[in-house]
């Protein structure tokens, strides 16, 4: 069954009620403040009474991976607002995250980390390729519709237990847009603020990557090409396949999470984390 089709509880109800009014009269703009304090309140008490299941259940996954897969495990903590997807008929807001439909806590989503990955992949690990031969890589890597089934799967990613709160109000502000009539320079404009929800800095994540690693043995078989990083001393090329293949994937999930950012406004410095522990099983 479509979202579009699905039945609306009373809650996504009365915020798409107070949404629509607000859009179609400035007297009752106000009301856009009411919606974000009500989800705020409403994502945070969620995350209060499901945060340890939601942790229970990711460790359950890891020890059903672990027993024929290589998993990569991380646990970072937000350093700047984290926006993941733009939003649902569970949040609807201009703009607002990706809420679980069933534990009412935002996530990010295994196939945006999966994404990150494979751009970071194709930027630092393939740049020394031509174009064609690190779209190859990546295809054998990551998967596509040529090369069949990825080697690597991302996880969704879900918030730990331990903080107070983990979305707060957040804003932003269009200033200027190309072409715009009678616009020579941002002094003038008249910019309008766009008001949302982010997850908020010192929320802590746990990542899940698992490799393909039935066996022992690689799925595919990857040219030694793929699995090169000019950064990374030579002695580093001529170990095993499978094993150079895991320390790429740790090495682009650190760059992404501590350099590059998941998420929305990456650009702008959002959805940057720190890194508090990962490691191989």
């Amino acid at each position: 069954m479509s979202s579009a089709t699905q039945p609306q509880s009373p809650l996504v109800s009365k915020a798409l009620e107070l949404y629509e009014a607000s859009k179609k009269n400035n007297k009752v703009a106000g009301k856009i403040e009411s919606i974000i304090r009500f989800w705020i309140n409403h994502i945070n008490e969620s995350y209060r009474l499901t945060a340890d299941a939601i942790s229970s259940n990711m460790e359950r996954i890891v020890e059903a991976l672990k027993k024929n897969y290589h998993v990569i495990v991380a646990e970072a903590r937000a350093v700047e607002n984290v926006r993941p997807g733009i939003g649902s008929l569970l949040l609807p807001l201009e703009w607002g995250l990706t809420v679980h439909p069933i534990y009412r806590v935002p996530y990010i989503p295994g196939s945006s980390i999966k994404g990150v990955l494979r751009a970071v992949y194709q930027d630092r690990v393939a740049k020394s390729l031509d174009p064609d031969t690190a779209n190859k890589c990546a295809d054998i890597i990551f998967g596509s519709t040529s090369e069949g089934i990825s080697l690597v799967t991302a996880f969704d990613a879900y918030p730990l237990p331990g903080s107070r709160g983990i979305v707060g109000p957040d804003i932003i502000t269009p200033h200027m847009r190309p072409g715009e009539k009678g616009v020579i320079s941002e002094l003038d404009l008249e910019p309008v603020p766009v008001k949302g929800v982010s997850i908020r800095p010192g929320t802590r994540f746990k990542f899940i990557l698992k490799i393909d690693n039935i066996r022992g043995e690689m799925k595919n078989s990857i040219p030694s090409d793929c699995l090169k990083i000019e950064d990374i001393i030579s002695s580093y090329q001529n170990i095993d396949p499978l094993e150079r293949l895991r320390n790429i994937i740790l090495y682009i999930l650190i760059l992404s999470l501590e350099y590059i950012g998941i998420g929305g406004r990456t650009l702008k410095g959002y959805g940057r984390f720190e890194i508090e522990k990962i490691e191989i099983i």
